[in-house]
């Protein structure tokens, strides 16, 4: 079979591929929200949900149109939302592609910590607080500080090929605080400034939780209000036993995968 009937097969699987995929497509015409929004939202459930994988052609206008029962502008809207969420490209030339890559780690629960570290080493950062504000009773208890003492509060979002990941929300003693600037926020970790400022992380206390997207939190992630989050708790102290760091860090649950492998042996599960 020659290059181009290989190409011609390929394109056709995908199309009855596709076609299967949307086969159970239903618009709401009764519902509140905008028919464009229904269409982008049942397209966007079967991106996070894989059924759509990274590269693949999103279904063409007609498609929709003819799947869903709506206009091709109503399709072409849906798509375009789609394109806003970073959820799809367009390329010049070429039908709109699914652009959705989960960050998957594997390994034991007690390696999570060094996973998220190793996150650091291969996305960006970008700081949307830098500020000094009072200690409140939590923050206080945390950092072994008294309420209302001046601390560090930074805010940070990480990016995964351009896409939120996860929000940073950091509390610092202030004298280890201005001890470096907001740009040193986005070059390095702030374990990398410990380093640099000689501070030597000895332990941490964390928690992992599931959470829930509020207001604020869900606009910055780029999630609706009530998405799951993965929520990671920590309070690093340095040799002395000082809280040098107390820091919470929520996890967009479709965008971040926690895998480890089991085996079972004498009676309980163990990590292979």
């Amino acid at each position: 079979m020659s290059r181009r009937s290989l190409a011609a097969t390929a394109a056709q699987n995908s199309d009855a591929r596709l076609a299967a995929l949307f086969a159970d497509a239903r618009i709401n015409p009764d519902s509140a929200s905008p028919r464009f929004l229904q269409v982008c939202l049942a397209i966007r459930e079967r991106i996070q949900s894989k059924q759509l994988l990274h590269g693949e052609r999103l279904p063409s206008e007609a498609e929709i149109g003819a799947w869903f029962g709506v206009s091709r502008i109503t399709a072409r809207r849906a798509v375009a939302e789609l394109v806003g969420m970073g959820l799809a490209e367009r390329q010049r030339g070429r039908p709109p592609t699914v652009n959705f890559q989960s960050t998957r780690q594997r390994g034991a629960i007690e390696d999570l910590l060094q996973n998220l570290l190793v996150l650091g080493e291969r996305t960006t950062v970008k700081v949307i607080e830098f500020a000094y504000v009072p200690a409140s009773p939590s923050i206080a208890a945390a950092l072994e500080v008294p309420q209302g003492e001046p601390v560090q509060h930074v805010l940070r979002m990480r990016l995964d090929d351009g896409q939120p990941l996860s929000l940073i929300e950091t509390f610092v003693p202030a004298d280890l605080g201005r001890r470096y600037e907001r740009a040193d926020m986005e070059a390095l970790s702030l374990q990398a400034l410990f380093r640099r400022l000689g501070v030597q992380v000895a332990r941490a206390e964390q928690s992992f939780t599931a959470c829930l997207a509020l207001g604020r939190e869900a606009r910055l992630l780029g999630v609706e209000a009530g998405a799951a989050l993965f929520r990671v708790t920590r309070t690093v102290y340095d040799q002395g036993g000082r809280p040098v760091e107390h820091v919470t860090s929520l996890y967009r649950s479709d965008r971040y995968e926690y895998q480890m492998s089991l085996v079972r042996a004498g009676g309980t599960w163990k990590r292979a």
